[in-house]
C-alpha cells in the first residue's frame, strides 16, 4: 500500500469500497501470544496439582465443556474492522506527512476512479496474459489483486476476549501511526546509506 501510494496510485479504487478487513498491528499480536503463553502456563500447574481422572474433567468430551485455551484456534485482530479503502488512504495520508521524501499528493475521493470489481478481474485476467506471454513478469493488476481488494475479510474474534482475555493494547489508528513511522524511519537510514 505504501508503494501504492509513493507511486501516486491513489487516485484508483477497485471496487465499491463496501468491504471490510481486519488488521492487526503487530504489537497486538506479541501481546496476545504473551497472554496466551501466561495461560497456557495457568493450565499447566492447573493440571499438574489436580490432574484429571478421565478425559470427561478435563473439559474433553463434548459440546458443552467450557472451552478452554489449549487446543483453541483463536484469531487476533484489533478489533475494529475497516473498509479496505478507507484504510488504504489513512495509510497514505501518513505516509504523505511523515515520508522524508514526499510522494505525489493522496487524491480527493472526488478525483478517485472506481473501478467495478467485474471490469477490474477481466483487465486483471487480460494483463495477466500479455504479461505471461511476453515474460515480462508480475503484473500490478492480477486477478488476485482484484479478489483481495474486493473481498470482505473480518472475523468474529468472541473467543480472543472470552478464552484469552484480550483486547488490543493499540488503537488501529496508534498502530498505523507506529507502523507508519517505523517505515519512514527505515526509509531516512537507507537515504543515509546510499548517501555515504
Amino acid at each position: 500500500m505504501i508503494k501504492a501510494g509513493r507511486d501516486g496510485r491513489s487516485n484508483f479504487q477497485l471496487g465499491t469500497n463496501e468491504n471490510l478487513f481486519d488488521y492487526t498491528y503487530v504489537g497486538n499480536v506479541a501481546h496476545a501470544h504473551i497472554i496466551g503463553a501466561a495461560k497456557l502456563l495457568e493450565l499447566v500447574r492447573k493440571y499438574e496439582s489436580s490432574p484429571p481422572a478421565d478425559l470427561s474433567e478435563a473439559g474433553l468430551d463434548g459440546e458443552d465443556a467450557p472451552l478452554e485455551l489449549d487446543g483453541e484456534p483463536i484469531i487476533i485482530t484489533n478489533q475494529s474492522p475497516i473498509y479496505f479503502w478507507d484504510f488504504a488512504r489513512a495509510i497514505w495520508h501518513r505516509y504523505a506527512a511523515l515520508s522524508p521524501t514526499p510522494p505525489p499528493p493522496v487524491a480527493p475521493l472526488s478525483a478517485v476512479w472506481q473501478i467495478p470489481e467485474g471490469v477490474a478481474y477481466s483487465l486483471g485476467v487480460l494483463i495477466g496474459n500479455v504479461y505471461s506471454l511476453f515474460g515480462l513478469g508480475v503484473p500490478r493488476l492480477s486477478p488476485s489483486v482484484v479478489k483481495v481488494s474486493c473481498m470482505p475479510r473480518y472475523y468474529r474474534t468472541n473467543k480472543s476476549r472470552t478464552v484469552l482475555g484480550y483486547v488490543p493494547v493499540w488503537s488501529l489508528d496508534e498502530g498505523l501511526d507506529r507502523s507508519i513511522q517505523w517505515f519512514c524511519q527505515r526509509e531516512r537510514e537507507e537515504a543515509g546509506k546510499k548517501g555515504q
